[in-house]
């Protein structure tokens, strides 16, 4: 593993989550293209398309060593923070 970049300098929550809202838009959204065809496979390009966000769940996670995965007091750490892990 390389570690390009790090800093210790403290930061506001205001920052923080300033940060994270570039990294939303940066790294989770990105343009779709969709085609909408009829019954019979006929492109409809004039079609009005409705797109509701049923979820706001993003499976934050990190990966972990095989080494710790019996350690309970790492996964009570680890749950709390992460919802996936490879």
């Amino acid at each position: 593993m390389e570690i390009s970049g790090y800093s210790l300098q403290p930061f506001t929550e205001d920052e923080w989550r300033l940060n994270q809202l570039e990294g939303i838009n940066t790294e989770r959204k990105r343009a779709v293209t969709i085609h909408v065809v009829d019954e019979y496979g006929h492109n409809l390009p004039d079609a009005a398309v409705k797109v509701d966000q049923i979820s706001t769940e993003f499976p934050f996670g990190t990966m972990i060593a095989s080494t710790i995965v019996g350690n309970l007091s790492y996964q009570e750490w680890f749950v709390k923070r992460f919802k996936a892990t490879v």
